[in-house]
């Protein structure tokens, strides 16, 4: 895993090298995505979806930049699902641990710090994959792709249910419809 997470830097670098530098006709931007996109895949195999995800963005950047809206979308689509897996992660790693060694009320009456800070960053990561979802359908619905943005507004209801966010899950809902 530790091989896949250097080569990811090592694409990752690369592009940012291809994008502070001269290019002629955009072309700095495609060769940019397409070591953008070879760093993602790196990070998804060594399942460092953080990373990932930030990566992600970027490569839907680079390709709005192209005006290559509908990969720009399916980029942030892909890292909504990376952020997604990594607030599951989380979630997992910080409280089952904790209640097999205490009982469930003393886990939910004082939660450690620890438990706090992890839940804190896996909300922030649920919040950026809703960031993400929203950008995707935004642009879904823009060049005509309704039932794709359809699904999205249904997935960012469905993470916004699950954080008991019911009136964001409502609106969301009837978007997609």
């Amino acid at each position: 895993m530790a091989d896949h997470i250097t080569k990811g830097e090592e694409f990752e670098k690369k592009a940012e090298k291809k994008l502070s530098g001269w290019g002629l006709f955009g072309s700095k931007y495609e060769d940019a995505a397409e070591l953008y996109e070879k760093a993602a895949n790196s990070f998804k195999l060594a399942k460092s979806w953080d990373k990932a995800g930030s990566i992600n963005i970027k490569l839907a950047n680079c390709h709005l930049k192209l005006d290559s809206k509908h990969e720009a979308a399916n980029a942030y689509a892909d890292a909504a699902n990376c952020y997604k897996k990594t607030s599951n992660k989380e979630l997992k790693l910080v409280f089952v641990p904790k209640l097999r060694h205490s009982s469930l009320v003393q886990a939910m009456v004082a939660p450690t710090s620890d438990a706090i800070l992890h839940l804190s960053s896996t909300i922030h990561l649920g919040l950026e994959a809703i960031a993400c979802l929203e950008q995707a359908a935004a642009i879904f619905l823009e060049i005509g792709r309704l039932n794709m943005a359809a699904r999205y507004y249904k997935e960012i209801g469905e993470l916004y249910e699950v954080d008991q966010n019911l009136q964001q899950a409502i609106e969301k809902f009837e978007s997609s419809c």
